[in-house]
């Protein structure tokens, strides 16, 4: 019986070792595991949507507010399309594109070059006209390129000729250039400050009220997050009023023919209130660098009904999106070698 005893617990113990090993090694494991889970977590190696350590959408809106004003150049793609719809009338429509490199680096040196394209669709008919551009705040000079322009228009009217001698070939708009056309805008525009710092206006926080939050992608290889937002209609009206002026203000006593007062901006801030009140809720959708807190996407699609009595159309459908990239690249821009005076050009046209 002693003998027994003895092997009985001879063996609990010779058993009991290897499960309190095994027990420690298999805790071990598992402490392992949620430890480098919480620390790739905490990291955002791997970041599904319900990582606790996941940025509020918020906060990550805040720093792309941050570090868009922060940056020194980038470029843009902005394409938008204008589709009408119009049961007893003619269907238009219209796609623009606009392709923009930028050099903000010296605020009192902005420097812009790239390119305009648009195609008017009217029942089938296409026409399309193009330019490209470059500007240099520095010495508030413009330089423009006709690379396309609608051939019906010109056929014409008999500009076909001047059309030919014009094409592709840049045309300088500065103070020199245009003396004798504008002299009274020019003597207003001597006076107006440059811009301290160029805006992106789409990278202001307050635009944005956060509708959900979607699941992350990959733009050119780089992880975003990505949001449905809902656009602050006041903000946005106050933003595009002031691209408006300021554009105005800027290159309008060079390249236009009045400068806007307080009467033209009243008129087109009604325009846009009753457009506003059209369109009701405005959805858009932004995609947000997850390490570099850069905007790369913005996108808006919205269509609406118009006034009974608009005799353009019913409907309206409008197609935005805006694209960034190469941010903080080094950019080339700099003034064409071979280009035509705004004088030159006018003598040509007008024998002036």
């Amino acid at each position: 019986m002693t003998n027994q005893k003895q092997n009985l617990e001879n063996l609990l113990i010779f058993d009991s070792e290897p499960k309190t090993k095994w027990t420690k090694i298999v805790g071990g494991i598992i402490f392992g595991g949620i430890l480098a889970t919480g620390t790739v977590l905490a990291a955002r190696v791997w970041d599904p949507m319900w990582n606790p350590f996941r940025p509020e959408p918020e906060r990550v809106i805040t720093k792309m507010s941050v570090k868009m004003g922060e940056l020194k150049t980038w470029h843009n793609d902005f394409n938008l399309e204008l589709e009408t719809d119009n049961k007893y009338g003619p269907q238009t429509d219209v796609t623009t594109n606009i392709s923009i490199d930028n050099d903000v680096a010296d605020p009192r040196k902005l420097k812009l070059a790239g390119s305009y394209n648009t195609i008017y669709s009217l029942n089938g008919t296409q026409l399309s006209s193009g330019i490209e551009f470059m500007v240099f705040s520095e010495n508030n000079s413009i330089y423009m390129k006709l690379t396309a322009i609608p051939r019906y228009p010109i056929n014409d009217i008999g500009l076909e000729k001047i059309w030919k001698q014009l094409k592709d070939q840049w045309i300088l708009f500065d103070k020199e250039s245009l003396k004798g056309w504008q002299q009274e805008e020019l003597k207003s525009a001597e006076d107006q400050e440059k811009p301290e710092k160029l805006k992106i206006p789409i990278a202001d926080k307050e635009l944005y009220t956060i509708k959900k939050e979607l699941p992350d992608e990959k733009i050119n290889e780089t992880n975003v997050y990505h949001y449905e937002v809902i656009l602050n209609k006041e903000r946005l009206k106050k933003i595009i009023l002031e691209v408006f002026q300021s554009f105005f203000e800027a290159f309008g006593g060079q390249v236009s023919l009045f400068v806007p007062g307080s009467a033209e901006l009243e008129g087109f801030e009604q325009n846009i209130d009753k457009f506003f009140e059209k369109a009701g809720e405005i959805p858009a959708e932004v995609w947000i660098g997850k390490k570099d807190n850069f905007l790369y996407q913005f996108k808006v699609e919205k269509s609406f009904n118009l006034d009974k009595n608009n005799e353009l159309a019913d409907a309206l459908s409008v197609k935005l999106d805006i694209n960034f990239s190469k941010f903080n690249h080094p950019l080339k821009i700099e003034p064409p070698k071979e280009y035509k005076r705004m004088d030159e050009i006018s003598s040509l046209m007008f024998g002036r």
